[in-house]
């Protein structure tokens, strides 16, 4: 078993000899990578509906069958990091982006089950690369942040991720609809090799990963608070909807992916200065629980703005929506990240950042399996309905979220 001083004595002298000079690393790898991440992701369900001409059910089985391919190569990720090292396992993570966008515009012609099966192993190997580099990001920052200034830190962490989030959607589909789907997976994996090399080329530490699969499913069941189960659906079952069902609907409600991109671009730029000063709150104040009072009232606010996504179908109206929410969901994720990151350095942070990875990517799977069954069994009769609903389901989800504050 892997204890927090053991961990603590393995990062001692990163923590205080090179503690500015990792975490600028990691934020300026987080920015080009994001940049690539958003620069595609928005236009990808525009490109599976359509350009290949994919059913609404057919662009959800994409990505459940992507999150099958999480959760099959979840028990090697331990040994990923163990092998790579925390910042090299990042970089792994960027150069498996740059062969799976590269390779998806070549593979898929239209035909659903050839494409998937012709895709499967790419899926695998997204799937390895992305949970390991999820994991090895909770661990980094579980110890590589003072505590006197973590809110800060993570919020200067969360704004290098947003600021890819302000330009890279407009490219992405402004080179979608002037050169095709493509090219902007050229620059996507441009970019994701920049963001590979920049964490490659830096030294880094391995470390031993002391615990078993047999006891970390033991450990899922029977040592994990039931408030964290509670408090990830409740933010990342929405965030889940963001991922896929609302670019599908700005698609049926906008019909122009410029027009979605803007969108997106402009809503992300605003809610950039809400971050920096929901961190800076949590550092100054002298309150032991600030951060778990910041969460709960963004939570409420959360679950009143999204209620309204599935009423407004106007682009000025949809934008003022996803805007709002972006500003507020600052205050949650910040100060939601903040609670989480105090509970995994209480101990055995490597098993902790594991299970929280597989309850997170089983929260993505049931975001998208639900929509792709009643989108087969519906089809698209009942469009309207089936998307207010989620948007209604997703925005009362968000009020456990608050649960996080109860994780100690």
């Amino acid at each position: 078993m892997t204890h927090q001083k053991s961990h603590n004595s393995g990062f001692h002298h990163m923590i205080h000899l090179h503690i500015d000079k990792e975490l600028l690393e990691v934020s300026v790898y987080r920015l080009f990578f994001y940049l690539a991440k958003n620069s595609v992701g928005l236009v990808l369900p525009f490109f599976l509906y359509k350009d290949l001409g994919y059913e609404i059910w057919q662009v959800f089985a994409f990505y459940f069958i992507s999150q099958v391919a999480f959760f099959l190569s979840s028990p090697f990720i331990g040994m990923v990091i163990s092998k790579l090292g925390i910042k090299h396992t990042l970089a792994f993570h960027s150069f498996a982006a740059v062969v799976f966008w590269y390779a998806l515009p070549l593979v898929f012609t239209g035909d659903f089950m050839m494409d998937v099966l012709m895709f499967l192993p790419f899926f695998f190997l997204s799937g390895l690369s992305r949970m390991a580099a999820d994991m090895a990001y909770d661990v980094f920052l579980t110890h590589h942040v003072h505590r006197e200034s973590k809110g800060k830190v993570l919020a200067w962490l969360q704004i290098a991720m947003m600021l890819s989030g302000v330009i890279a959607p407009v490219v992405g589909a402004i080179i979608m609809v002037d050169f095709g789907f493509e090219f902007v997976t050229y620059l996507a994996f441009f970019l994701f090799f920049v963001s590979g090399v920049i964490l490659f080329l830096t030294p880094d530490e391995k470390f031993k990963v002391n615990y078993s699969i047999k006891k970390l499913e033991k450990d899922i069941l029977h040592s994990t608070p039931k408030n964290l189960f509670l408090a990830e659906i409740g933010y990342y079952f929405w965030d889940g909807i963001l991922w896929v069902v609302w670019p599908l609907f700005l698609i049926l409600v906008l019909k122009d992916v410029i027009s979605m991109g803007a969108l997106v671009g402009i809503s992300s730029g605003i809610a950039m200065l809400v971050a920096f000063f929901v961190g800076k709150k949590i550092d100054v104040s002298n309150k032991e629980d600030m951060a778990g009072v910041i969460v709960k009232r963004g939570a409420v606010r959360a679950a009143f703005i999204n209620f309204f996504r599935g009423i407004f179908f106007t682009p000025v109206l949809l934008g003022v929506v996803d805007c709002l929410n972006k500003i507020n969901d600052q205050t949650i994720k910040v100060s939601h990240d903040y609670e989480v990151f105090k509970w995994l350095h209480e101990k055995d942070t490597f098993e902790r950042a594991h299970i929280r990875r597989i309850v997170i990517e089983s929260i993505y799977l049931f975001s998208v399996f639900i929509p792709m069954l009643l989108f087969y069994f519906l089809g698209v009769r009942y469009v309207d309905i089936i998307f207010v609903s989620f948007f209604l389901c997703g925005s009362l989800c968000l009020l456990l979220t608050s649960k996080v504050a109860r994780l100690r």
